[in-house]
């Protein structure tokens, strides 16, 4: 594997990391720390939407620069 799929990769987790917490486990610490500017300036619910939308496009790219396609 070359440096930019291992990137991929780290990109790939990130994104799961960010789509799970946002959806399942928003009270885990880090997320919450993450978060909590978001939070604070555009409300729980629209903060939490664009971690989702985050967490799938980091998904995406990741995928696709692991695969060597990106």
């Amino acid at each position: 594997m070359t440096i930019e799929q291992w990137i991929g990769v780290l990109l790939l987790v990130v994104g799961i990391y960010f789509t799970i917490c946002a959806v399942r486990f928003r009270e885990f610490f880090l997320y919450k720390m993450k978060a909590s500017g978001a939070i604070a300036v555009f409300g729980e619910k629209k903060a939490h939407a664009f971690y989702v939308g985050l967490g799938a496009t980091l998904m995406i790219v990741g995928g696709l620069k692991a695969g060597g396609l990106f």
